[in-house]
């Protein structure tokens, strides 16, 4: 096994020592020849790359729609199918050969970065990696970017922004490390990633809780990354068997024990509810399941998630862990105030499910709030308008 680790990376450096000297050289050549169109005044050429998210693809198509020029770059392959709504996949094909699996991802890395330095000018991506972000070369792509005499745009998303070690105590941080634990070697990286990233970037967007260890904040909205919300879709059942919905892919962070539990008591009652639990599927399966529920749980420690936004474009009851007394809510609590989500806890998850069945007369109006409220805050117009104002700060 020792000899098989020590053989892999004497094989990396034989083949990313010259793949890094082709893409210096590429990016001087970028620079020299000075192939930006921000100083010619022409459409903004953009890329969106990162782990397979679907708030990538949905902002890249907003701005796709808007008459930029954007690329969508997955560096990851999701075992959900995310990546393949990416323009372009730039990871390890584990189909390849393993003798050849290093030679042939180096080489699209040279025609990709190539593609990029030449014919794109703004480079969207996480903290912890853009279109390199798989590679050896993953500390090296921001900066070889920004040689090329291009601009850089850092999102942040979660994991990718969190020091562990600045952590203050608060129950989601606790749950973050609980679910997914790190060495103390790992978060010194990811902290040194952060800074140093942090440093190349034109701009950093934050979000919710996602901006609290970033070194600088240029943009801080709620959400960066829009859901057009549908026009028609089903009202909510105000008879019938109660319908939940809710995805426990990381129950600690999401609460789902205290969730089960809560159910399990209010049946206990004589309540009459199907709690559906939806975990690792495609997002079109998601979609369905939000479309035949009443009520949807998001995540019960923070707020709010991908699930919570997709069930209020849906006008469904959204129920979210936002605690507006935390002062990591600070830049965004006159929002959230006016917001007709529904605010819950692990601790008092029983108490909400218990008040909302007993005013299910007045489920529909408060969907339908909800549904005026996803069009208004998280469209792919006020996206648009965001991401705008961003390209006239560089």
């Amino acid at each position: 096994m020792l000899l098989m680790k020590y053989i892999r990376l004497i094989v990396d450096v034989l083949i990313f020592l010259p793949t890094f000297f082709i893409l210096f050289m590429m990016s001087i050549a970028a620079r020299v020849l000075e192939l930006n169109s921000l100083s010619l005044n022409k459409s903004k050429r953009l890329i969106f790359s990162g782990k397979p998210i679907p708030g990538l693809i949905s902002v890249s198509k907003a701005l796709k729609k808007s008459g930029f020029i954007v690329w969508s770059v997955a560096n990851d392959r999701n075992f959900i199918g995310e990546d393949k709504k990416f323009d372009t996949v730039l990871a390890p094909n584990p189909k390849h050969p393993p003798g050849f699996r290093t030679l042939i991802f180096a080489l699209r890395i040279i025609f990709y970065f190539g593609r990029a330095v030449y014919k794109y000018d703004i480079l969207h991506a996480y903290f912890n990696g853009g279109m390199l972000g798989r590679s050896p070369l993953k500390k090296w792509e921001f900066w070889l970017w920004k040689l090329a005499n291009k601009k850089l745009v850092l999102l942040s998303y979660g994991s990718d922004a969190f020091i562990y070690s600045h952590f203050t105590g608060q129950p989601w941080a606790k749950a973050i490390m609980q679910t997914y634990p790190r060495s103390i070697a790992f978060d010194m990286s990811v902290a040194k990633d952060i800074q140093d990233f942090g440093k190349l970037a034109d701009v950093i967007v934050g979000c919710l809780v996602h901006w609290v260890h970033l070194p600088k904040v240029s943009f801080n909205p709620l959400l960066w990354y829009p859901m057009e919300a549908p026009e028609n879709f089903r009202n909510i059942n105000v008879e019938g068997p109660i319908k939940i919905l809710h995805a426990p892919n990381h129950r600690g962070i999401k609460g789902t024990d205290f969730l089960i539990s809560a159910v399990d008591r209010l049946k206990i009652e004589g309540h009459d509810i199907d709690l559906n639990l939806i975990e690792n599927q495609p997002r079109e399966k998601v979609l369905i399941a939000i479309e035949n529920c009443d009520i949807v749980i998001d995540q019960l420690l923070m707020g709010y998630a991908l699930l919570a936004l997709e069930g209020m474009r849906m006008g469904r009851i959204v129920v979210t862990g936002i605690d507006l007394s935390d002062p990591v809510y600070s830049p965004h609590v006159a929002e959230l105030e006016k917001s007709p989500l529904i605010f819950s806890n692990p601790d008092e998850i029983y108490i909400t499910l218990k008040e909302l069945i007993e005013n299910r007369g007045g489920w529909q109006k408060k969907a339908n709030q909800i549904h005026e409220y996803a069009k208004h805050h998280h469209s792919e117009d006020n996206c648009v308008k965001l991401f705008r104002k961003i390209y006239d700060h560089l």
